[in-house]
């Protein structure tokens, strides 16, 4: 407070000084803006503080720019900009932090970016404020934009970017973003659009992006963990587009309660990469475009108390997620997972025997569970819960596969639990379930069969389609205690060649019409 014996006693040299007082205490104010644009360095201090970008600024190459903690750099317009081609350093501190702004007086007009070129190295951001930036309409659309690895984004708050809060611009870069709030954003928290990108995001909080917190290349998640947010969108594919064999993960604890992603487009595992799923993972289709094609390799493995989730994540009831296909030539494991609302077709499409399916939940599928229809695979297929799928649980119409499906439990399939051609039914033991429906078939190039008594724990039941003829040459053995149901009057057993039906005075065989006339 100003003492009054400090002022003078004559009105005119009063008024006077007061002026003189009043001017020089706003000055303070009025010089410690400072306007800048083209190329700085040196430091920005809080006594110059604010700093407004009255046009782009350029850190050069090989110079250092450095921002005290206390600092208010504002971007007035939507292209202001500060493009770093050497090295930024601002870092605040817990108690006083940097505040980078969009000042424009109008809601709708964002202030532009940080820039951090391909050039720029050692460059540093800590306990900063970075707010309002991003407008739609500036070149980047982003916060803060990043062209090289060699910077760190840390213990910031980056909030109501119009558009994106980071963005990984260039292919191949791997900044550190860590424990940072990012929120607030009109599209995603970080997009990292690019093949090759690797960056490591650790012990990040995101909230309230309405199109998701980070949208990337399905091979960027490596280095992803403990964060807290909703969800991960994922694209792409593993080792087509440059010919480099791709070894990706998506991890179970990108999230502290679990790592969410979401397919936004088809993810395709080429020959020679490998996308490992961890144990707590959640992958979402939300329509029936959305699928997982595997020529690679997938391993997807949960444990016991910790299962990973392939989920059809659409709200409308009606609109169920595609499948994961396994092509020729592909290998993969799926264990201790569930896999719920796919099967928009089939949930899992097999055309390789080096698949093993083992363990899981295959539940409420639009049509069928799993679908074989490559000729002369075997897929392991053992101790999974088919369940509530709208046609069949497993559909076998491949030309003499042998697949291995045993101790499984199937319930409620609506059409029934197994459809296969009778050639196919060699690996069929120890399951839980109802009957074995089979197609019209002819057996033929000297085949020798089995119907087992064992397909089921309680027996072996068997449902003919239509015909299912012996040709000559080939013998079918049909074991003591099964049962072949006969539905309809087309239904038949035609023998050109052997059939052994050789039951027991204790364990008969059964063939027995079904149908409800």
């Amino acid at each position: 407070m100003w003492s009054s014996t400090l002022l003078p006693s004559s009105p005119t040299n009063g008024t006077a000084w007061f002026v003189l007082i009043i001017t020089l205490l706003f000055s303070q104010f009025i010089n410690a803006q400072t306007n800048v644009s083209g190329n700085v360095s040196g430091t920005w201090t809080v006594s110059g503080s604010p700093y407004v970008l009255t046009s782009s600024v350029i850190v050069p190459t090989g110079q250092t720019l450095t921002i005290q903690e206390g600092v208010e750099v504002q971007f007035p317009g939507t292209n202001s900009r500060i493009n770093v081609q050497g090295t930024l350093l601002a870092n605040g501190t817990t108690s006083d932090s940097i505040r980078f702004t969009g000042t424009n007086s109008d809601p709708s007009i964002h202030g532009g970016y940080i820039q951090f070129s391909g050039s720029s190295t050692n460059s540093e951001v800590s306990y900063a404020v970075l707010e309002k930036l991003g407008d739609s309409s500036s070149t980047y659309t982003s916060s803060i934009m990043l062209q090289t690895s060699d910077v760190l984004i840390e213990k910031c708050r980056i909030t109501d970017s119009e558009k994106f809060g980071i963005w990984l611009y260039s292919i191949g870069v791997s900044p550190t973003i860590r424990y940072n709030r990012i929120e607030q954003c009109g599209d995603y928290g970080i997009n990292s659009p690019n093949q090759f990108n690797a960056p490591i995001v650790t012990n990040n909080i995101f909230s309230n992006n309405p199109a998701g917190d980070v949208y990337s290349w399905v091979g960027s998640f490596n280095n992803c963990l403990n964060n807290e947010g909703n969800v991960l969108k994922i694209y792409g594919s593993l080792g087509s587009s440059n010919s480099v064999d791709t070894t990706a993960l998506l991890p179970g604890n990108a999230f502290v309660n679990g790592g969410r992603f979401e397919l936004v487009a088809q993810i395709i595992i080429s020959s020679g990469s490998r996308l490992t799923i961890g144990a707590g993972a959640e992958v979402r289709f939300s329509d029936a475009n959305k699928y997982i094609q595997v020529s690679g390799t997938l391993r997807a493995i949960g444990t016991p108390t910790d299962s990973i989730r392939f989920i059809g994540s659409n709200p409308n009831p009606a609109i169920y997620g595609d499948k994961i296909y396994f092509k020729p030539q592909s290998s993969g494991i799926i264990s201790h997972a569930v896999i719920e609302r796919l099967g928009n077709q089939y949930a899992l499409q097999i055309e390789s025997s080096a698949v093993v399916i083992e363990k899981t939940r295959i539940t409420d599928c639009k049509q069928y569970g799993i679908i074989l229809i490559t000729a002369g695979i075997s897929p392991v297929i053992r101790n999974n819960r088919i369940e509530q799928c709208g046609t069949y649980g497993i559909f076998n119409n491949s030309t003499g596969s042998k697949p291995m499906v045993t101790n499984n439990i199937f319930s409620n399939n609506t059409n029934g639990d197994i459809w296969s051609n009778p050639w196919a039914l060699g690996g069929y033991s120890d399951n839980v379930g109802d009957v074995i429906h089979m197609t019209t078939a002819t057996i033929n190039n000297d085949t020798t069969l089995l119907w087992s008594n064992h397909v089921f724990v309680d027996g072996g039941r068997f449902r003919l389609g239509s015909s299912v003829t012996i040709g000559s040459g080939s013998k079918l053995t049909i074991e003591a205690g099964v049962e072949v149901q006969f539905p309809s009057l087309n239904s038949r057993i035609e023998v050109q060649g052997t059939l052994k039906a050789l039951g027991s005075a204790t364990d008969s065989i059964r063939f027995i019409g079904i149908d409800s006339n």
